[in-house]
Parts: C-alpha cells; sequence; structure tokens
C-alpha cells in the first residue's frame, strides 16, 4: 500500500554552493561579493575620458562630423581626460601625459572613498557615415565611428567631436579596434587596476546612433534587428578581449537608452500617431529579443563579467522595460529635476525648501517601485544635485538688481537668485544632505550600489538663460580649477573638495542592510493634488483576462511643449501607480484655472493619458477624450500581458508517469493546491521568491519532487510567458550584526532512505554511482524537458563512474535501478 506523506511533514533546506570564480566580483541577490567573498557595494564616481590623436587633419564640418583623416597609426592615440576636468574645457596636459592624469584623477576618486568609477570612454560612437572622396556621406548599418580630437578650441565644444575613424565590421579582423582602441582599454583597466578600483565600462551610449541621421533625435536608437546584430558582433570582439580583466566589474550596454526617434506630434489627426518611437507593434519584443541577444552572445565568451544596462529613470519601463531586458542588474539615473513641474519653476505657490522636499519625496517614490518592480538587481548608476555657494549667498545681488551679472531675466521663477531651486539644489550643505539622504534611501529599497555624476563636470560662465541650464551645472565633486601642474607628478591636494566629498569620505556604505524601505505616503499621490477639488482622473487597469495590474505607471499632461500660449506656471504632467486592486488616481497638482479666451480653456485639465506596466506587450497606450469638468472615471484600461508572469497558482493537478517528468515554475511566486504528485511521478517546482503549499498537496512515497527557489528562463517570442530573473533567493539570516544572503534554499520532499549516492553533486566532469550493495543496475539521464541524454547497464560494485562532460551546464533527472528498488536523484550539472 502506497503511504501518503504531507511535505509539510518533512523538510529541510540545503544551500546551493555554485562555482565561482574568486577572481571577479559576483552578483548574489541584491550584493555584490569581492573576490575574497566579502560583501562588496559599489560606491561609484563617473569619470570620463577621450581618445585623442594628435596628427590627424582636421576638414570641414559635414552633417555635424568633420572629414577627418583616417590614416594615423596607433601611436597617434592616447588617452586623456575630457577636457572639461580642469580649469577650462580644453585639454591642459601634453598629448604624452594623458595617461599620467588619468592617473592622478582616479587616484583622487579612491582618496574620496570611492571604489568603483563607471567610465564612459568617447570612443563608441555609432553614427554610419562612410569616407567618399574625402567626404562624409551617410551608410548603411554597420561599423563604429571613433571619435577624436586633441585640441584647445572651446568653440568646438558644442560640435561633435571633431575627427574620427572608422571601425568596421568583421570586427574580428578590424585594425583600429585592435590596435588602437583595445589597447587604450586595457591602458586605462591598467590605471584603474594599480590604483586600486573597480570598473563598470560603458560600452555604448546615448550617442550611439542606428542610422545616418547625425541629429539629436537619433541619439540612442537602435531601430531593427540589422543594427542590433551588428551591435551583438562588436560586443562579442570586444568583451572576448577583455574577459580576463580582474579589475572589470561589469559592461553597462547602452547609457539611457532609448528605442527608436524622438518626436512628438501633437497636431497629428491621427492619435495614435502622436508618439514617439517608430512604428511598430512589437516595441517591447523586439528589445527583449535584442538584450537576450547581447547577453547570450557576451556571456559565450566572457562568463566572468556582469552585464547591466542604463534606461535612465523609471520610464525606462516604456521601452526598455526591467521586467524583460536580460541583464544582471539594471542602472537608473535619476535627479531631482527629472520631473519638476511648470508650477514649480514659475509659480508662488512654493518656497524654494519646499521644492527640495518635494524632488526629495519623489526619489522614494522612484526607488520603492524599482525595489518591487526589477526581477534583477539595481543600482542608482547617476544622481547629483547643483550647489551654488557654501551659503546659498547671493553673490551677483540677484534678489534686488535683474540686471546682475548672469542673471536670468524671467522674474517669475520662484527662486530669486542661483542658491535657490529651480536654479540650484541650493547650498553646498544642502548638495551633501542631498548625498547622504539618497544614499540612505538606496539602501532602504535594496539598491546594490550608488554612483555620483561627476568628478568635476563641465561648468559654464555665466550668464544662463534659463533655470535647467544652470542646474545642470555645479553638480562636480570638486570645484572647476586644475590643481596640477603640467608636466610629471600630479598631485591633487583637497583644496577644490566640496564638501560633497564627505558623504563619501567620512560615511562609506561598507555593510549595507538589506532593504527595509516602506511605501511612501505619496506613493498614489506623487504630486500631492487635492482630489477633491482638482481636476482628477480614475480607473482600473487590467491585463486581457480582467485581472487587475499593480505598479503600472500612469502619466498625464495638460499642455503641448509647441503651445506658446499656455501659461508656464501651470504647466504640468504628474505621474502615479496602479494600485493592488489595479485602480489608480491622477489627480491634476494645481487648482482649476480659466482662461478669458473664447471658449473658456481650463488649464488644468488633462489633454491626454499614457500608460503601461512591467512585462505588458505594448510600450505605452494613450488614452484622449478625457472628462471636462471636474474629470471622472474612464472606466477599465487594459494592457495585454502574458498571463502569470509574475506569480501563478496551479490547482487540481495530478502527476504520475503519464504526465512526467514536469516542471511548473513561476518568476516571482508559485502557489499550489490539491495537486498529488502520486509514486511514479516527478516533478519540479520552482520559483525566483516563493513556492506556496496549500491544503490538498501531497506527494506519494516514490515519487521524486523537488522543490526550491531558483531562477527561471523566459522566452521573448510573444511576450506570454515572460519570466527571467539573475538574481538569487532574497532570503536573509541574521549573524550578530552580519547580514548574510543564502545563495540558494532548497526545499524538497525526501522519500525513505537511500542506499545507492550519486556524487559529486554538483557534478562537472565525472559523476560516481555508489552502492552498499552488489548487483546490475540500470542507469537512465534525461533533462528537464523529458530528452533521454544517457542510459547504460552495469554490474556495480561499489562504484561506477558516469562521464557527464559533454553534457550542457543544468538540472538533469537520474534513474537508478536495481533489483530491490528504483531511486531517482536530481544532479546538477555545474561548468567551471
Amino acid at each position: 500500500m502506497n503511504k501518503h506523506l504531507k511535505l509539510l511533514g518533512y523538510l529541510f533546506a540545503c544551500l546551493y554552493a555554485a562555482y565561482v570564480d574568486a577572481q571577479y566580483i559576483t552578483l548574489n541577490g541584491n550584493r555584490f561579493h569581492d573576490q575574497t567573498g566579502e560583501p562588496f557595494y559599489p560606491v561609484i564616481c563617473n569619470y570620463g575620458v577621450r581618445l585623442s590623436c594628435q596628427n590627424c587633419n582636421t576638414g570641414t564640418l559635414i552633417s555635424g562630423f568633420s572629414s577627418g583623416r583616417i590614416n594615423c597609426t596607433p601611436s597617434d592615440y592616447t588617452l586623456h581626460p575630457n577636457p572639461y576636468y580642469g580649469s577650462t574645457r580644453e585639454f591642459e596636459e601634453p598629448f604624452n601625459k594623458g595617461l599620467e592624469k588619468i592617473s592622478a584623477d582616479l587616484t583622487k576618486i579612491k582618496e574620496m572613498g570611492f571604489n568603483t568609477v563607471r567610465v564612459m570612454m568617447e570612443f563608441h560612437e555609432n553614427k554610419h557615415f562612410k569616407m567618399d572622396n574625402g567626404n562624409v556621406v551617410s551608410d548603411e548599418p554597420g561599423g563604429r565611428v571613433i571619435c577624436l580630437k586633441y585640441d584647445n578650441a572651446e568653440s568646438d565644444y558644442n560640435s561633435w567631436w571633431g575627427n574620427f575613424f572608422r571601425i568596421m565590421p568583421p570586427y574580428t579582423s578590424d585594425s583600429n579596434l585592435h590596435h588602437i582602441l583595445l589597447p587604450a582599454i586595457h591602458n586605462f583597466l591598467d590605471v584603474a587596476n594599480n590604483v586600486g578600483l573597480q570598473v563598470i565600462l560603458v560600452t555604448g551610449g546615448s550617442c550611439i546612433s542606428a542610422s545616418g541621421d547625425a541629429s539629436y533625435q537619433r541619439d540612442g536608437s537602435v531601430e531593427n534587428l540589422a543594427q542590433a546584430e551588428d551591435y551583438r558582433d562588436y560586443m562579442e570582439v570586444l568583451t572576448a578581449n577583455l574577459k580576463n580583466r580582474t579589475e572589470l566589474l561589469a559592461y553597462d550596454l547602452y547609457n539611457e537608452m532609448s528605442y527608436g526617434i524622438k518626436i512628438w506630434n501633437p497636431n497629428d489627426p491621427i492619435p495614435s500617431n502622436r508618439s514617439w518611437g517608430p512604428s511598430t507593434t512589437d516595441k517591447k519584443e523586439e528589445i527583449c529579443n535584442f538584450t537576450a541577444m547581447w547577453y547570450d552572445a557576451i556571456k559565450a565568451v566572457d562568463s566572468n563579467h556582469l552585464i547591466s544596462i542604463s534606461s535612465g529613470n523609471i520610464f525606462g519601463v516604456f521601452d526598455y522595460d526591467p521586467a524583460i531586458i536580460k541583464t544582471d542588474l539594471h542602472d537608473y539615473h535619476e535627479y531631482p529635476y527629472n520631473y519638476i513641474q511648470g508650477f514649480e519653476l514659475w509659480g508662488n505657490f512654493f518656497t524654494p525648501a519646499q521644492i527640495r522636499e518635494r524632488w526629495l519625496s519623489r526619489y522614494e517614490i522612484m526607488f520603492y517601485w524599482q525595489k518591487n518592480n526589477n526581477p534583477t538587481s539595481w543600482i542608482l548608476s547617476e544622481t547629483a544635485a547643483s550647489a551654488w555657494t557654501a551659503q546659498g549667498q547671493d553673490v551677483f545681488g540677484q534678489s534686488t538688481n535683474t540686471n546682475a551679472p548672469g542673471y536670468t531675466t524671467n522674474a517669475e521663477f520662484v527662486g530669486e537668485n542661483f542658491s535657490q531651486p529651480p536654479f540650484s539644489y541650493g547650498s553646498y550643505q544642502d548638495q551633501l544632505d542631498f548625498a547622504r539622504q539618497t544614499q540612505q534611501m538606496v539602501l532602504n529599497h535594496s539598491g546594490a550600489g550608488y554612483g555620483w555624476w561627476e568628478f568635476m563636470w563641465n561648468e559654464r560662465n555665466a550668464p544662463f538663460n534659463s533655470a535647467k541650464e544652470f542646474s545642470e551645472q555645479f553638480i562636480g565633486l570638486l570645484d572647476r580649477g586644475d590643481p596640477a601642474a603640467q608636466g610629471s607628478g600630479y598631485v591633487y591636494n583637497n583644496s577644490l573638495d566640496r564638501p560633497v566629498v564627505a558623504a563619501f569620505n567620512t560615511n562609506p556604505i561598507t555593510k549595507p542592510q538589506p532593504g527595509s524601505g516602506t511605501m511612501p505616503d505619496n506613493y498614489y499621490n506623487p504630486f500631492g493634488g487635492d482630489s477633491q477639488t482638482n481636476y482628477t482622473i480614475t480607473g482600473k487597469i487590467v491585463d486581457q483576462i480582467g485581472n487587475p495590474i499593480k505598479d503600472a505607471v500612469l502619466m498625464a499632461r495638460n499642455y503641448w511643449d509647441e503651445d506658446d500660449s499656455f501659461p508656464k506656471k501651470y504647466k504640468c504632467f504628474p505621474f502615479t501607480f496602479s494600485k493592488p486592486d489595479g485602480t489608480f488616481q491622477l489627480t491634476a497638482p494645481i487648482e482649476h484655472y480659466y482662461s478669458s479666451t473664447s471658449p473658456v480653456i481650463d488649464y488644468s485639465k488633462f489633454l491626454m493619458l499614457e500608460y503601461t506596466a512591467p512585462a505588458a506587450s505594448k510600450d505605452k497606450i494613450f488614452a484622449w477624450a478625457l472628462p471636462d469638468g471636474n474629470g471622472g472615471n474612464i472606466g477599465n484600461l487594459t494592457l495585454q500581458r502574458g498571463v502569470n508572469i509574475f506569480d501563478k497558482k496551479v490547482e487540481n493537478l495530478v502527476i504520475n508517469s503519464g504526465n512526467s517528468p514536469i516542471e511548473i515554475t513561476a518568476r516571482n511566486k508559485l502557489t499550489l493546491q490539491n495537486v498529488t504528485v502520486e509514486s511514479t511521478g516527478i516533478a519540479d517546482f520552482h520559483a525566483s521568491d516563493m513556492v506556496e503549499l496549500l491544503p490538498g498537496f501531497e506527494a506519494a512515497e516514490g515519487s521524486f519532487v523537488d522543490i526550491y527557489i531558483a531562477p527561471v528562463g523566459f522566452n521573448c517570442d510573444s511576450l506570454t510567458n515572460l519570466s527571467y530573473k539573475t538574481d538569487e533567493t532574497r532570503f536573509y539570516k541574521t549573524d550578530g550584526e552580519e547580514v548574510v544572503t543564502e545563495k540558494r534554499i532548497e526545499v524538497r520532499y525526501m522519500p525513505a532512505a537511500s542506499t545507492i549516492k550519486l556524487l559529486p553533486n554538483p557534478a562537472t566532469n565525472i559523476v560516481f554511482v555508489e552502492s552498499e550493495t552488489d548487483g546490475i543496475c540500470t542507469l537512465i539521464i534525461t533533462d528537464m524537458n523529458g530528452r533521454q541524454v544517457y542510459s547504460n547497464t552495469f554490474m556495480l560494485r561499489g562504484r561506477y563512474a558516469v562521464d557527464v562532460s559533454a553534457f550542457a551546464p543544468g538540472n538533469y533527472l537520474v534513474k537508478a535501478i536495481t533489483q530491490s528498488q528504483t531511486e531517482i536523484f536530481k544532479l546538477f550539472v555545474n561548468k567551471k
């Protein structure tokens, strides 16, 4: 008689120890570990270098590029710090001293308390041009343009980068790649290694374009498969060459990546055409496939390093959705000014101090959303806030003299001078407070790293014509200046340090605790509008079968950029998120304001609403015909999304030899209720976060049931069962003050004690079958799809060796049949 055993009757946990090469930084859950296995928290300083040449002639600018020579020799090129690191926006060191100056900069970065640099080398521009009779002309996709300059002409700063050469496929044999670019990267990594810094290498940037159009509207775009494949081919060669660099932490595939052409046309008579990006119905599916293609190609040649992508702020969910892209971690860039509203710039609704509080509250909201909607770990690799003078002094007398030097003449701004929002975040102390407050927010919401933009920023001289133009200045860690003497022996002192440096060298982030951040009070109303009196839209976000979707992102606007008649101080584009039941409320943060025109215009009314959700198949959907008056409920808004992407519940299932082996997975939570595994059944249940067993779950003696926490696979083809996670279980135990993250927690039902053993497990090349008794044994090994990969019958005397060196890495079921019993084991094959 079969004896049924409840799973709750016998549980045990085992720690799965995967092979980790101790030479490289690894990522386990939301924590990095260094080469010694100790927790490592990347404290990141963003830093820029330029690959420059000294003997390339300058030609006439064509489409934003000069017709530079392409016949320079490798000795004509070297790396320099970005020319705006110094007292001017020019190269201030001799040509042959570039690496020496970089070494001085990185040494200073290390002394300031940073352990990682995120480096942008201006070698990765992907403008598709070619030389034709000495002229630059548009070219077909393929290849990379390496932009260069070494001169002291500040007037050239706002042009495209000057001289250039071309890296062309096939990349395996391109001379410029192998004799100029790659040696330059290795030179930089050598310097970082000597200083003791880890490196996140940005391999693609917001200036990467996939067409012959050099306009800013094409920057950072990949628009078709051919361009994505070209980038894959390039990255395969690049990463294969860098795979043994131990100071390299990660490849950042793109910096603030976007998809397609950024164009907004509110006057198009067809509402569906009033959108950004190329005309495609499969935008997210294409992005999913592109990132999977890049990830798999890189990992095939370099499994030592991590892969990330920077999609900017949370609105990356509209294209480079963290729920669908395949990376090891996700980079975010958040700045106080990202979501600034017109009524905060020009109105008299808030004081400068209140504006700072509002900006900070939105940071907390963003981090909370990121914590709950990233299947991978996330880092804040870029943030900063500008500061103007130590105490926020009105050094130009701007508060009383509108003709003071450098004053912007728009008297409607909230801030009266550069020391106040929206021009700057505030004083040096305000900037320091911002750094410390946002550092803690990132930790509270499970962020795995924190980065500041930037080492020394390209601060321009007054006058400034807009608040935004000023606010993007004065964010560097050092005052603008050149402390290094010309020639050799570059040495920094502390004279240029801004007070914000103290957030990194006197308050180092060394032992981050697991995320304890709770939902902010204003999470569902980030801008604080009164829904009883202000214009408000309500509704519900559901999927195609009517299930509610939580954390959908909804954004509205009440103006068009092209409408100069709209009162600036009433411009707003608020956003919100849907609740667990799918409902949302989006309220205008300004009161009703009516025009004196005929017909009367209510400036507070939203003109459109756009929305999407993690893992939704469309990048965004628009709602146009919104109610007048005080707003109203617009009903259910439907997003197509794969069923059970995040959570899955399985009910009333019987598993036996007829449908075994069976594997059931979920990205986040898998729930099993009234599931019976009969004695002949083989079942594998796992999820990324949790497996929940409800009443009615039974596994019979003799069955093989494996329940554990592990990453699950995903398929981009239709975005129907999309699920991917590279981090481990977020399971914590406390050991004194140290918080330990377990790599894998595996819980499984175990039948009666076996006389047969399988070891080692995990195995790499050979696995041994051992038995306490001699006899004939038949061994059958199948993969998790039920495909038989090994079968043999042999006389088992003590120990028998099975060669698994040709097996692909992964899980296998091993069935050992003897005269007295049949045993089933789960074997994990791991390749070092």
